[in-house]
């Protein structure tokens, strides 16, 4: 594993910049008071829900009474369409919204207070309709909401609702919550993972293993469950995603029986496989994501190696990488993304957001802290800024020269957002050379592999 320069590029300039500067996360209009917990999209994607156990949200140096739940534009903040409490009627604590699920004309929550504000039938899940909240099925315990391919699954912990007992995982749909056809679970137990891969349905958290496989259960949509390689062992997952030809889970487990690493780990779609050797997770992970084209897991790890901590990994398939600076406290949990931006739960000590509980990080020309390739042979390598990348800025071609250019054996090229993108290089007597013209203006990242190791360079096409 090489040494690698902690100094990053923008896309306005090719000169190097202190490693303090690489991160990029800025300020939502001054953030929360408390921590944050879970994010909701809206339908039309014109705002982001955010919920926790923040009592107010800072409009520049006013506060607006959130109590939980309130509504970021890209600019502003607002809580007018969410019915906020009366100031007199707002408990000392506010209240824990930890899932949200927002549709056309309604939203429905789930907490932690049992009787919000003042009034015990708002008891754990509440729905807002009408421009009031009511009751939501009087669940025993909190609800995790979850849509997946337009149909609504309801987890969490609660094995009650609507009076009847219902353990597991239920569906909402034409207004009632139901148990799924087949159901494996006959106690209570804690579904928080959800996802979609391969034309199933995978649902974790924690429980005793009903049909043969611990924590995390396979569903075809209709009425069959199946194991997934025998389940996890201790430990619960939190968090569930389908990436390429893996199913990828992380929580807080740690290795032992079917785990194999620690606290993060994937399915092959027959067996369970460790995550990569290359990095080593110390925290929990909070959530695991696919966006355009990558997947994104918010946990503290570090290379293998490296001393430093970081909170987000990205992998694109070939490179994990490091993005959004060090995270030495542990200041990471749930993220989401909107406008292009990852939005992600902070400690109220997080350095330059200090008691905001949250920040965004820009994707766009986001350049990586550190990537690691992960090579055919399974060897990894940290790339370093050696290649001679020209003319830069690139218009309608761009030559790459690396000296002796013979060891050259391959190259890719990465937009800013870290997908690979088609150029066809050609193999050239100095290097490798490739037509830019029909790319995207922008910053690029190219990385070559030899014999010896993989190196990267960086050009802008405008």
């Amino acid at each position: 594993m090489c040494a690698m320069t902690k100094a990053c590029l923008t896309a306005s300039s090719l000169f190097l910049i202190p490693f303090s500067a690489c991160a990029q996360w800025q300020s939502l209009n001054g953030g929360v008071d408390s921590f944050v917990r879970t994010f909701e999209v809206s339908p039309d994607s014109s705002s982001l829900l955010i919920g926790g156990n923040f009592k107010y949200v800072r409009q520049g140096g006013d506060s607006l009474l959130a109590a939980g739940l309130a509504r970021w534009d890209g600019t502003t903040w607002s809580v007018a369409d969410l019915a906020p409490p009366h100031p007199d009627s707002v408990p000392s604590l506010p209240r824990y919204v930890l899932s949200i699920l927002e549709l056309t004309d309604t939203i429905i929550t789930s907490h932690g207070a049992t009787n919000w504000p003042n009034q015990p039938q708002l008891n754990v899940a509440v729905l807002l309709t009408n421009g009031s909240w009511q009751p939501f099925g009087q669940p025993d315990l909190m609800l995790d909401f979850r849509m997946i391919n337009e149909r609504i699954f309801v987890g969490g912990e609660a094995s009650v609702a609507f009076g009847t007992y219902m353990p597991g995982v239920r569906e909402w749909k034409n207004g009632t919550l139901t148990q799924l056809p087949g159901s494996p679970w006959q106690s209570n137990v804690d579904v928080f993972g959800f996802a979609y891969w391969n034309g199933q349905y995978y649902f974790g958290g924690a429980d005793n293993g009903e049909i043969g496989s611990y924590n995390i259960h396979a569903y075809d949509g209709d009425s069959t469950w199946s194991a997934v390689g025998g389940g996890m062992s201790s430990g619960w997952l939190r968090a569930v995603a389908g990436f390429g030809d893996s199913l990828y889970v992380g929580g807080y487990f740690f290795p032992g029986g079917n785990n194999l690493s620690t606290h993060i780990q994937l399915f092959d779609g027959t067996q369970w496989q460790p995550f990569f050797p290359q990095v080593e997770y110390i925290g929990q992970v909070w959530d695991i994501q696919v966006y355009q084209g990558a997947l994104y897991v918010s946990g503290i790890y570090h290379f293998v190696g490296e001393s430093t901590w970081y909170g987000l990994l990205r992998y694109d398939g070939q490179d994990l990488c490091a993005i959004g600076g060090p995270m030495p406290s542990g200041d990471n949990g749930k993220m989401a993304f909107f406008q292009d931006n990852l939005y992600m739960a902070l400690a109220g000590s997080f350095p330059s957001l200090d008691f905001q509980w949250i920040g965004h990080l820009p994707l766009a020309g986001l350049i990586p802290d550190t990537c690691i390739t992960i090579t055919q042979s399974g060897i990894s390598e940290l790339e370093v800024e050696q290649l001679g990348v020209y003319p830069n800025p690139a218009e309608d071609q761009c030559n790459v020269m690396l000296s002796p250019a013979s060891a050259l054996m391959d190259l890719r090229v990465y937009d800013q957002l870290g997908r690979r993108v088609q150029v066809d290089p050609r193999k050239t007597l100095n290097g490798f050379t490739f037509r830019t013209d029909g790319l995207a203006t922008g910053l690029y990242t190219v990385i070559a592999s030899t014999g010896e190791g993989n190196f990267s360079g960086r050009f802008i096409k405008r």
